[in-house]
């Protein structure tokens, strides 16, 4: 709905600003020819410039209301599924000889100018090899994550869940303690299912889905 809206909306846009131009045109030749032809009344020729000239007024109106509601709204709208900024990231540290503490963050915010509602939040990861990870010379993580069952089953998470504002941002982390094993990598990945809103006010038809993942090898961090 909302992309029809979006095309019905500019193509109204073009059509109107071409009918006005049209119609600025003839107004102008027929004022033009009014006023140099022969024997005309220069009175009512002066009547008939100010009633055009109120009528471009009104045409100047028109055209910069829609222009505002196109900038301050339905230009937005075919980019509804891009308006939640998803970030997320991770660290490593030693917490005994065999044993690291991962920490994990995810970033939720509202980036575009209508309201945003965040449906579901599930955080997972899994333990990959490295032999399996640098053998390939690109390794997609997230098609990996699609084929693979999650070494730790998803965790529904309940503090990102809820009603974004415009710029309104949320975060929260998420600690996993594992065996420290430089052979192994760990893949975090969160999933987001969200509904945008259109600028009526509207739950958009169908809500989207989008992801963020960070990984780290189990082992020491540097010193930095």
């Amino acid at each position: 709905f909302e992309l029809f809206l979006f095309l019905l909306m500019t193509t109204f846009i073009i059509i109107t600003c071409a009918l006005l131009v049209i119609v600025a045109i003839i107004l102008f030749v027929i004022l033009m020819f009014r006023i140099f032809r022969k024997g005309s009344n220069i009175v009512k020729e002066k009547e008939s410039i100010e009633l055009a000239s109120h009528i471009f007024g009104i045409f100047a109106i028109v055209i910069g209301a829609i222009w505002a509601i196109w900038i301050f709204g339905l230009k937005d709208l075919p980019a509804m599924q891009k308006s939640l900024k998803i970030d997320s990231d991770s660290e490593v540290e030693l917490v005994a000889p065999d044993r690291v503490h991962v920490f994990y963050t995810t970033v939720l915010k509202n980036i575009c100018k209508t309201n945003i509602d965040v449906n579901k939040v599930e955080v997972s990861y899994w333990v990959i090899p490295n032999s399996l990870i640098f053998r390939e010379r690109y390794f997609d993580f997230a098609k990996y994550s699609e084929g693979h069952p999650a070494t730790f089953a998803p965790i529904q998470n309940q503090s990102l869940v809820g009603h974004y504002p415009p710029d309104v941002e949320y975060e929260d982390g998420f600690d996993f303690y594992l065996d420290k094993d430089t052979s192994s990598t760990i893949l975090m990945l969160t999933k987001v299912n969200f509904s945008g809103n259109n600028w009526f006010g509207r739950k958009s038809s169908e809500p989207f889905d989008d992801y963020t993942y960070s990984t780290e090898i189990l082992r020491e961090p540097k010193k930095k």
